[in-house]
């Protein structure tokens, strides 16, 4: 059987998670379209960002793609799945997500895995094309450890139950199902996943799956110095980096009365930092600049000294103590074989190991694994170009632990090549600017939120030793501001200019009122008479929510008008309100006693079943009460002193009862309107 219209049978987030290039791809989008646009890596706020570690989408039909100069460019890892309008944050890419202990989940690990797709809500869906009557397996478990959530499967619209698994499972469950026969004879058919409610999606697998894609090998630069006695025979390092020549293929690098340039290991797709390179060679700065720019595997403490990136610290101990055996380095030592189970980093079989203390610039990176009060793994810039530590010092080499070694540095070698990726300019950072009466706020922002942002205001050119913004800027005379930015492991941006301009505000309206029996006149002026008054019933400030005044007022009931000018040059002016009162029309013009509340939904809000009330003085009828009063004999503490709010038109008071706010514009006719 060929099924043209099936092209792909499997998409393991599980294992294979989500490359660097997709998650560089993702926060380019954000760089350049916000994160208001496509994609970002925040929930409730920006203070909430999680970066490359999850990101959740706009609303996505069809193909989930990220967006860049214009183009939108398919996501690999999602590829032939066809999402159904999923809402805006209903799609989560999951990378590297953290994880604890939970006795429920077969591996005592909740989340199950740290990489998987998130449906955070019910009837999200998605659909591929798969061969009638084959099989079909998912990974799937509830995003609350405490409630069961999943996902039903459904084949040409026709609902199917699994074979075996809970497809609606608490913990994660290995779920399959038999797919069945399209009713017109069809080879292809349509499955369709739809969450019961917010759910993690580990893999989906068709059939037996894709066969597994051959990786090429990496092209990987060993630099090292032979001189001062070198040698190559006992440079474990370099073995097994070489001898794993299915993983890669190695070119050695020798430093020794030579020179090396940054740009001469551009064409690599990782360099391996040897143990045997000095403080003192020539080339250590130039290994100092590729950090960030091109990806580096570090096996040599003593150059973090002349970096000024830290300290190499000497240990007594063999072994290092794993703090965070859920990172991808450790997950896949332990799939290549490495026990990690007692929590213990094997290194060396004698001596000590020298590990690191880490300067600013590295203090933010994860931590791996520590040997006494010292760092003995860790990792920077995980996602992009990565650089990590790993504690292989020229004077234990002949002490180190073979078996451990051949499993951790292939593994951490291939972890970082993995990460390649081209350097791009940061973004250019945006200006933007807060008008005030003679004076402006300035607030610069870029859309890459590590960068550091330079500046200028006397005309001349910025540079990294320019101004560094930190807040926002208040200026009361012109200027130019000329900005750059610069991100670890990007380009310096282009250079924003912009001009700051200096407003003064609007002169206010000013109300004349000629109060009637039956009938107010309300006339605006303005100590500027080119200016354009606007007014309003509601108290808006906004012009597109307001009228333009135009004649005098003709007022019929009891009203707030709001009126502001704007125009010219000018800013908006501040607003100025007045009630206007009718002579022969009582301001209060119906009770309704909340506590006994009998109005219905059609003269309350359009016959809509949705609720559309008002004030809150309190969650629960406890707050009815006031406590801090003494109780009387029947132990009853005394009702909340009266409370109220009033606006033009109403006035709505309390004696403890609980009234909620949910709607400060209600636009229904109350009864009759009388």
């Amino acid at each position: 059987m060929v099924v043209q219209a099936q092209s792909r049978k499997t998409w393991d987030f599980l294992n294979n998670g989500f490359s660097a290039a997709t998650i560089t791809a993702l926060q380019t989008d954000m760089e350049q379209n916000g994160t208001g646009g496509y994609w970002r890596d925040w929930e409730k706020d920006v203070s909430t960002a999680n970066t490359g570690t999850w990101f959740n989408a706009s609303t996505v039909s069809g193909t989930a793609s990220t967006h860049a100069d214009g183009v939108a460019t398919p996501i690999p890892e999602l590829k032939d799945l066809n999402f159904q309008s999923v809402k805006g944050k209903g799609l989560v890419l999951v990378n590297d997500y953290s994880q604890s202990e939970n006795d429920g989940s077969p591996n005592k690990q909740y989340p199950y895995g740290t990489h998987f797709i998130w449906l955070n809500g019910s009837k999200l869906s998605f659909t591929f094309k798969a061969a009638a009557g084959d099989t079909l397996h998912m990974g799937i478990e509830s995003h609350k450890n405490t409630e069961a959530r999943g996902v039903n499967i459904s084949v040409n619209g026709t609902t199917i139950a699994a074979d075996y698994g809970q497809s609606v499972p608490i913990f994660f469950n290995d779920v399959k199902w038999t797919l069945i026969q399209a009713t017109d004879g069809s080879d292809s058919v349509t499955v369709k996943v739809t969450s019961s409610n917010g759910c993690h999606i580990y893999y989906i697998i068709v059939g037996e799956g894709d066969a597994p894609t051959v990786k090429a090998a990496s092209k990987i630069a060993y630099v090292f110095n032979s001189g001062n006695g070198y040698d190559r025979d006992a440079d474990y390092a370099h073995a097994f980096i070489s001898g794993s020549s299915d993983l890669f293929t190695t070119t050695a690098v020798d430093v020794n009365n030579k020179t090396i340039t940054a740009d001469s290991l551009e064409k690599f797709d990782a360099v391996v930092i040897s143990p045997y390179i000095d403080a003192a060679d020539a080339c250590v700065s130039t290994l100092k600049s590729i950090i960030a720019y091109e990806p580096v595997l570090n096996l040599n403490a003593s150059l973090y000294e002349p970096w000024g990136y830290g300290k190499a610290v000497t240990t007594i101990q063999q072994t290092a103590t794993i703090v965070n055996a859920n990172n991808k380095f450790f997950t896949n030592a332990t799939a290549n074989g490495l026990d990690t189970s007692t929590g213990a980093l094997n290194i060396l079989s004698a001596g000590g190991i020298t590990g690191v203390n880490l300067s600013p610039y590295f203090a933010g990176d994860d931590t791996l694994a520590v040997v006494d009060n010292a760092v003995a793994v860790h990792e920077h810039n995980a996602n992009r170009n990565a650089y990590m530590f790993l504690p292989y010092d020229k004077q234990n080499m002949a002490s180190i632990d073979a078996d451990a070694m051949s499993v951790i540095l292939p593994t951490a070698l291939s972890l970082v090549a993995d990460t390649k990726t081209a350097v791009t300019n940061t973004p250019a950072s945006t200006v933007s600017q807060v008008y005030k009466n003679k004076e402006t706020l300035v607030v610069l922002k870029d859309g890459n939120k590590s960068a550091t942002i330079y500046y200028t205001t006397d005309g001349t050119d910025p540079s990294d030793k320019s101004n560094v913004y930190t807040d926002t800027l208040k200026f009361m005379e012109p200027v130019t501001i000329k900005a750059i930015a610069k991100a670890d492991g990007y380009l310096m941006s282009d250079t924003a200019i912009v001009d700051i301009a200096i407003k003064t505000q609007a002169p206010a309206p000013e109300f004349t009122i000629n109060e009637g029996a039956d009938t107010s006149v309300v006339t605006l002026t303005d100590a500027d008479p080119s200016l354009t008054i606007y007014y309003n019933y509601t108290g808006s400030t906004d012009a597109t929510k307001s009228a333009v005044y135009s004649a005098p007022l003709k007022v019929t009931t009891p009203v707030t008008v709001t009126a502001f000018a704007e125009g010219g040059s000018y800013i908006q002016s501040e607003t100025a309100s007045k009630n206007v009162t009718i002579q022969n029309i009582d301001k209060t013009l119906r009770y309704d006693v909340l506590a006994h509340f009998d109005a219905n939904s059609v003269d309350w809000n359009h016959g809509s079943t949705s609720t559309a009330y008002f004030f809150s003085w309190g969650k629960t009828a406890r707050s009815c009460y006031d406590t801090t009063q003494s109780p009387d004999v029947n132990g009853v503490y005394p009702f909340v002193p009266d409370e109220e709010i009033s606006d033009s038109l109403w006035t709505i008071k309390s004696k403890g009862q609980v009234v909620d706010w949910e709607n400060t514009t209600p636009t229904a006719v109350v009864g009759d309107g009388t």
